[in-house]
């Protein structure tokens, strides 16, 4: 087995710059989720007399969902 941590490749010295990227992908889509999670929001509430999950909530759990599969392809 090899040990990377001797003399590493310049691919997992560069590892840390994908979470960077992730962490902009998700602040992106997070933004650009909350209109729509806010309109999500004041429908059921309108349809249903009921608030559910808050708007920061739902943003943050399609944000969630929707950016690993950006990275998975």
């Amino acid at each position: 087995m090899t040990d990377m941590s001797v003399n590493p490749t310049q691919e997992h010295r560069q590892r840390g710059n994908g979470r960077v990227e992730y962490s902009i992908y998700f602040a992106l889509l997070f933004l650009i989720g909350l209109p729509f999670a806010t309109g999500g929001w004041l429908w059921q509430l309108a349809t249903t007399g009921r608030p559910g999950p808050g708007v920061l909530r739902r943003a943050w759990v399609k944000a969630g969902e929707l950016t690993p599969v950006i990275f998975s392809a």
